[in-house]
């Protein structure tokens, strides 16, 4: 007897298709067909229970029910009014519509599912029967239309909520990972039910879904065996027999999974004690408390060692958090420079998988990334780095040597070409620089591939930020590349080796170096448009002044003679102090950093401006927006391009949230006021509704000083004022 085959849909979020894809190939589903949002499969329906039970990676399993022509608006609700839907689900049933999909005559998802519910409640009406109830939360029922070329896709979901929640999870911490997403990293790390890792390390666990998806992995648990709920449990054509027979291959497999696991650690160390908690609570739920080793405190700390009592192979793997430019980033940076000292002393030979939002903070792991994918964190595009542990750092094999007198004859073919270029930037810059008396500025900018960095000089004193070199670059090239950067920028000037800054150094002075550092006064004084500064090369992230906004800084202080300023996300106040030199009626700065806010009053002061008329503000800028009341002339709105600064109300992306953000800013702008809006987002893309709003113009040309020029995209600048009907 032939056996029914089903057609089904699983989906996948972005970047998670192919291995979906490899995974239902695993489970025997040979009818497979690859899409960009999942994978179609059709096989027995016992079988589409085993990938309900199954699956690690699909986010919803949809059995489709009909496939119907459908051309027009007018053709979806009389076409499926005729659908058998009492053969599906009673009316004792409550249910959901979704619609997704290109149908002509329709611009409005929920209008379309509006019909398609219509159409659904008529056919039980026609059938003499009562009418089903909507229920858009908790549906017994799911149905998805998706309508696309004449064609209408009629689906039920199997799953009924999201199959990332395994049932697992009864607590989460800030910023909780998908347990589909957590699956991913590990198998694109090398983890598997086969690999011969001993153990498994995240030194920032949170709610510990990574080492539970680890665990169920290696054990060979079944991730759906603890849902309670599933979507196809009220249609009609459900076989339970056919599906207890998947639950109990599932509770079977799992009675050998502790012994499975017994050989292998598992580790999470978590400071924060209500996340821990929640972790725990998970880890007991998930039936592994005898397995995973939850403790309390700082992986980073010299009290705290990530000390396995196997050390033949593992995998530390996290998803720390992410970061912003100014005091959280610089956190969060020197939280990656810290680990990987842990990681050299103690897990050397094993293998390092981060989730990262932003690359350059990647500069700070003193290991080079062998592998790279692209994996969307919710809505943010993130990277997930693969190292091996194995290979040294390549800072730590600099040793600042003497210059020679013969030094350029030593120089290879490529290094010869860096010197040339940059003894040709110098020469190109030298008359503006005087005739500007310009001190601060970028000498060099990734302008050669083979030496990508950033070279800024700072009145006798070097900071080099290396960029990260493509995976094509073995590590013992990019040492060299990095050397020779730092020998010929000594060779070229009279610069001490002990006055370059490089900012992918590891430095290895403990958890409290930062604060010894600050303790040596490690800041110095330079000029900049008759204006003094304080900076810091070693300390930080950022240095305190960003030369690239010098040109922007002058437009300030020309418009705020006599005006209210308010400078937001204000860093180190250099914005402020213009304004005030510009003869600005008072100044507002506003940051979350009380680090930076300080240092804002310090440069203030530095240049003579202490009175009342100044004012700094702790706060977080959305917030205070909302808050107050009274309005400015003229605002430097600068926010940094990512921030989830547990400081801040919600997490800040500037693509997504700039509209709503400078909304808030144009409240507090006088009538005839103007506001600055500026943005690092290279591919930043400024939202046109607000052209609607408001007067905007792009002035990114007039703001790029020359000594940025050479390279596109620097950052993104606008002048935006309110409409006046009155002109």
């Amino acid at each position: 007897m032939t056996t029914t085959q089903y057609s089904f849909f699983a989906s996948a979020a972005k970047g998670l298709e192919s291995l979906l894809d490899k995974e239902l190939a695993s489970l025997n589903i040979t009818q497979r067909k690859l899409t960009k949002s999942g994978v179609n499969f059709s096989c027995a329906l016992g079988d589409g229970y085993r990938v309900l039970m199954w699956t690690r990676l699909a986010s919803r399993v949809t059995l489709e029910l009909h496939n119907i022509p459908i051309e027009h608006v007018d053709d979806l609700y009389s076409s499926l009014q005729e659908l058998p839907w009492h053969q599906h689900f009673s009316n004792d049933s409550t249910f959901a519509v979704s619609f997704t999909g290109v149908l002509k005559g329709i611009n409005n998802s929920l209008f379309a599912a509006q019909r398609v519910k219509d159409a659904i409640v008529d056919a039980f009406t026609r059938e003499g029967l009562e009418r089903p109830s909507v229920d858009t939360a908790f549906p017994h029922i799911r149905v998805s239309v998706h309508c696309y070329k004449g064609r209408g896709t009629i689906s039920l979901d199997m799953s009924g909520e999201s199959l990332h929640r395994r049932g697992y999870r009864q607590q989460q911490g800030e910023a909780p990972l998908k347990e589909t997403l957590a699956t991913a990293l590990l198998l694109r790390s090398g983890w598997s039910k086969d690999s011969k890792h001993e153990v498994i390390i995240d030194p920032l666990c949170g709610s510990a879904t990574l080492l539970i998806e680890a665990a169920m992995i290696k054990g060979e648990i079944a991730p759906g065996i603890l849902r309670e709920f599933w979507g196809f449990k009220h249609w009609l054509g459900h076989d339970e027999q056919e599906w207890q027979k998947v639950v109990n291959a599932a509770k079977n497999a799992k009675s050998g999974a502790l012994q499975k696991l017994s050989h292998i650690e598992f580790i999470g160390v978590e400071k924060d004690t209500y996340t821990l908690n929640a972790a725990k609570i998970n880890v007991r739920k998930a039936g592994l408390e005898s397995i995973i080793v939850l403790e309390h405190g700082d992986s980073t700390s010299k009290e705290r060692c990530l000390n396995p009592t196997s050390k033949s192979f593992g995998l530390v793997i996290s998803n720390p958090p992410y970061g912003e430019r100014l005091s959280e980033k610089e956190e969060i940076s020197q939280l990656y420079a810290q680990l990987t000292q842990k990681f050299k002393m103690q897990c050397m030979g094993w293998e390092l998988a981060l989730l990262n939002y932003e690359e350059s903070l990647i500069r700070h792991i003193g290991f080079r990334w062998h592998h790279k994918y692209q994996m969307n964190n919710g809505p943010l595009a993130c990277e997930l780095y693969c190292f091996s542990l194995a290979q040294a750092s390549i800072l730590d094999r600099f040793d600042p040597w003497l210059i020679t007198s013969d030094w350029e004859s030593k120089l290879s073919e490529q290094a010869a070409m860096l010197r040339n270029r940059l003894q040709k930037n110098q020469k190109q810059l030298k008359k503006w620089l005087n005739k500007e008396n310009i001190t601060c500025y970028r000498w060099y900018d990734a302008d050669l591939p083979e030496y990508a960095a950033a070279i800024d000089v700072y009145e006798g004193r070097l900071h080099i930020q290396e960029y990260q070199a493509p995976k094509t670059v073995n590590e013992k090239q990019a040492s060299r590349r990095l050397n020779d950067i730092i020998h010929i920028c000594l060779g070229l000037t009279e610069i001490k080796p002990e006055n370059v800054a490089v900012k992918r150094r590891v430095k290895q002075k403990g958890s409290n170096q930062y604060e010894k550092i600050n303790q040596t006064q490690k800041t110095f004084k330079v000029q900049e448009n008759g204006l003094t500064f304080k900076v810091n090369l070693f300390d930080y992230l950022d240095t305190g002044l960003f030369l690239d906004h010098r040109t922007t800084r002058q437009m300030l202080q020309n418009l705020s003679k006599g005006k209210h300023f308010l400078n937001l996300f204000a860093y180190t106040g250099s914005a402020s102090v213009y304004a005030a030199s510009g003869g600005a009626a008072s100044t507002t700065t506003v940051d979350m950093s009380k680090t930076y806010l300080s240092w804002s009053q310090d440069n203030m002061q530095l240049n003579g401006f202490d009175s009342a008329k100044h004012v700094f503000v702790n706060a977080d800028c959305f917030a205070w927006l909302k808050a107050s009341k009274l309005n400015y002339d003229v605002i430097f709105l600068d926010p940094p391009t990512f921030s989830n600064s547990k400081k801040m109300d919600s997490v800040l992306d500037i693509q997504r949230d700039h509209a709503g953000l400078i909304r808030l800013a144009t409240a507090r702008l006088s009538d005839w006021g103007c506001l600055i809006f500026s943005t690092n987002f290279r591919k930043f893309a400024f939202d046109n509704t607000l052209k609607n709003e408001l007067n905007v113009e792009e002035i990114t040309e007039k703001t790029l000083p020359r000594d940025f020029s050479r390279r596109k995209n620097f950052h993104h600048v606008f002048l935006i004022q309110k409409k006046r009907s009155d002109v």
